[in-house]
């Protein structure tokens, strides 16, 4: 079986009959409506050099909405449950355990003929403090506190 993936075929609806319910003809093509499920296990990793045992489980769930005028809008949510050695304030080791929520929301635009896109958000918008033990120091996961972040991407010819 083909499908027709070309541009006009995307976006033409000439086979939902009259008055039938589309996402297009609302206005958003909704792609975040099933929400994207990953569970991945840490298991005794090591942290910096340090020897921190720590277990982390983490379960990250998104939905974004993407509008045809190049507008999308996304939310993620994810659960943290982390077990084990944490470094705090320079001390090494205190054993322990964390469970907590993070939530981050955006906003982007496509430029047009896509051309690159523009991006704002907010890291941890309701600003939760938590126990969590970094196990990459240059490339941090989560940060306990609101962080704004702004991206802007060119494709240039």
């Amino acid at each position: 079986m083909e499908r027709d993936l070309s541009p006009g075929s995307i976006t033409d609806l000439s086979h939902v009959a009259e008055g039938g319910q589309s996402a297009v003809s609302w206005g958003a093509v909704i792609a975040g409506a099933v929400a994207a499920l990953a569970l991945s296990f840490v298991l005794l990793a090591l942290a910096g050099g340090f020897g921190l045992q720590v277990t982390t489980q983490k379960v990250p769930l998104s939905a974004r909405v993407f509008h045809p005028s190049g507008f999308s809008l996304g939310v993620r949510g994810t659960f943290v449950d982390q077990s084990g050695d944490f470094q705090r304030n320079g001390t090494c080791c205190q054993s322990g355990s964390s469970k907590f929520w993070v939530f981050d929301a955006g906003i982007s635009y496509r430029l047009p003929d896509r051309r690159g896109f523009v991006f704002v958000g907010a890291t941890n918008i309701f600003n939760r403090n938590f126990l969590y033990q970094e196990t990459d120091f240059n490339n941090p996961t989560f940060v306990p506190g609101r962080a704004a972040v702004a991206i802007i991407s060119l494709a240039l010819p």
